[in-house]
């Protein structure tokens, strides 16, 4: 199994390995000394105390025209997870904003953020404000079904 995660704080995900009856492999992505200034955000969220890491909140960071969106799922299968933290990067972009929609559906901006560091930002120290959509308007894909278009399944009584 495998997990990534930024481990040195330099915007680029590194990978950790895990093996079998052997030690675990650590690997430095070091892309970010290749590439000449590129630019990153990490984001990590400070929930509520039922939900410490905001499970469920999604982050947009606008650049420009540009909208790059993440949802903090760290689940990633079977008793596997990835960091908590958010790295977002944004090659030589410049993120005109962060905007931050909490599982309980406020939401918190943060305007001309600056870039390669990482912004710790905690649920109850932010102002926060409520969606302005109409949460009655969305279409729903699945309706309720009061009758079953097809028949019960009867067993056959065989001896195989």
């Amino acid at each position: 199994g495998s997990a990534y995660a930024d481990l040195d704080n330099d915007g680029d995900l590194d990978l950790v390995v895990n093996n079998v009856n052997m030690p675990s492999f650590v690997y430095e992505n070091a892309s970010n000394k290749m590439v000449d200034s590129s630019n990153h955000i990490s984001i990590l969220l400070q929930g509520t105390e039922k939900n410490t890491y905001a499970v469920g909140s999604t982050i947009d960071v606008f650049c420009g025209a540009q909208i790059i969106s993440r949802e903090i799922i760290p689940s990633r299968g079977f008793q596997s997870s990835v960091d908590y933290k958010c790295v977002i990067g944004l090659g030589k972009n410049k993120a005109d904003s962060i905007h931050i929609t909490w599982p309980n559906k406020m939401q918190t901006t943060i305007k001309a953020p600056a870039l390669n560091r990482l912004w710790k930002i905690d649920y109850d120290k932010v102002e926060k404000h409520s969606s302005n959509k109409d949460s009655s308007q969305k279409k729903t894909y699945f309706s309720e079904v009061s009758t079953m278009p097809f028949a019960k399944h009867a067993e056959n009584d065989l001896i195989d």
